[in-house]
This record gives structure tokens, C-alpha cells and sequence, in this order.
């Protein structure tokens, strides 16, 4: 874009009567060619020669957001950092108070047929009273299974996410719709180990309530349920059966 400039005089009115127009004292002079400032702008505002810049305010520093921390992060880093040096290792999360339900209170038409201490339920729920095993946790069930580690991987090649992944073998008995007849449905369900924890023995497996109620085959106070969705051993029974030890 190109500026033309054009070269005029200021003229007002004839005051002395020589025939000549007198230029006012504020506007004596020519307006000549402007000198450009490239940084400030076009514009002659004050009629000095100079053009004038756009704006002669700084632009305002914005501040910066400030960053409220939340009380307990500190806490809760310390924490998170503790549980990733626990890699390899069983992670459990030990539930202050759970919800389990008093046996009176279970209406007869939500108990299963099948019973708990019966041959058909051997490998579902772990019986062995007169035994002693170790404490079942807060948030945990007691299964009578087996663990592997075949059907891991494709190929012989483990991929990342199944690394520290194990199989978990049992038999959830229940009756058929069609007759009423007594009927198994054999379970390997694919689980993170950090997630259960196997007695030393080989007798039980431990396994974090919410992997098992997803199948189906436990409900939210942490029961055993048949595939029909009858209980068949509490929480409490399940402690019971295995002659758990005291968590305390």
C-alpha cells in the first residue's frame, strides 16, 4: 500500500486586509511528507509531521492463574508412590467396615438347594472347619479354585498388559431351567494376580469381590451364589467353613 502525501497550506482568513490569507499561529507552516513510524501507526492525530502511535498504552500483563492445592495431595502422593515399590507383590485394599448381611435376616427363597458343606459345591466353596487357613480380608471372597497360567499370552509371547496376568479354575453348581436338574458351569476367568491371593498350599484362592460379582457369581455383600443367583455360602460361612484366623 502506498501513502500519497500531498503538499498544502493551512489557510484562514484575510485579517490585515493585505490580500493575503493569514495561516493561524497554531497551524503555521506546511504539512509536509510525515515521517512513517512503522511500529506506531498512519495516522497524524496531533499535526505535528510525525505520524502517531496507534496506542500509547503498554498492554496490560495478564496474571497468571493461581493453582490451589488441595489439602491431602502431598498424603496421597506419598501414597501412590508407596504402592508402585509394591510391583510384583499382591495389592489389597483393606476396607475399614464392609456390608455383610446377618443370616436371619435372609429371607428362605434366596438360599440355594445346594448346600454349602455338600460334595456338589466341593469346587466352589472352600470346607475344611476342622483346618485352620488365614484371614479373609475386607473386600475379598474365599473360593475353592486353582490358579494357572495357561491360556496367557498368544503364541508363546506374552503381550505388556498380560504380564502379571493368571487364570483362575472353578465350578459354580446351579440347576437347570429346562428340569430342574443339578448342572455346572466351569469357570477360567483371566485376572490381574494382584488381585487374589492363593494359600500357600494350594487349597483356596482369595479373590477381590468386584472381579467375581461382574460374572455373576457373587452378589455385593460378597456371597457365593449359584449360577442361578441363590446364595449358597455367606461371607460369614465362608469364614466359618475355612476356620479363617482373626484380620485383627
Amino acid at each position: 500500500m502506498k501513502l500519497r502525501v500531498i503538499n498544502e497550506k493551512v489557510f484562514s482568513k484575510d485579517l490585515d486586509g493585505d490580500g493575503e490569507a493569514e495561516v493561524p499561529d497554531d497551524s503555521q507552516g506546511e504539512t509536509g511528507a510525515p515521517e512513517v513510524n512503522m511500529d506506531g501507526g498512519l495516522s497524524d492525530k496531533d499535526n505535528d509531521g510525525d505520524t502517531d502511535p496507534a496506542s500509547s498504552k503498554e498492554p496490560e500483563a495478564k496474571d497468571e492463574p493461581e493453582v490451589e492445592e488441595v489439602p491431602g495431595d502431598d498424603e496421597l502422593a506419598a501414597e501412590l508412590a508407596a504402592l508402585e515399590e509394591d510391583v510384583g507383590r499382591m495389592i489389597k485394599l483393606k476396607l475399614v467396615q464392609e456390608e455383610v448381611l446377618d443370616e436371619g435376616s435372609i429371607s428362605p427363597d434366596r438360599w440355594s438347594k445346594i448346600k454349602a458343606f455338600r460334595p456338589e459345591a466341593q469346587q466352589f466353596v472352600y470346607y475344611n472347619p476342622q483346618g485352620t487357613s488365614s484371614p479373609l480380608e475386607g473386600g475379598m471372597v474365599r473360593l475353592a479354585a486353582s490358579v494357572t497360567g495357561e491360556g496367557i499370552g498368544k503364541g508363546g509371547k506374552l503381550r505388556s498388559w498380560e504380564q502379571n496376568q493368571v487364570v483362575i479354575k472353578f465350578r459354580q453348581p446351579g440347576f437347570k431351567i429346562t428340569d430342574g436338574s443339578l448342572d455346572y458351569v466351569d469357570h477360567s476367568l483371566k485376572v490381574d494376580a494382584k488381585y487374589i491371593e492363593p494359600d500357600p498350599n494350594g487349597k483356596f484362592i482369595d479373590v477381590a469381590n468386584w472381579v467375581l460379582k461382574k460374572k455373576g457369581i457373587t452378589d455385593q455383600y460378597a456371597n457365593l451364589l449359584d449360577f442361578n443367583g441363590k446364595i449358597i455360602a455367606t461371607k460369614g460361612m465362608q469364614k466359618k467353613y475355612s476356620n479363617a484366623g482373626s484380620s485383627e
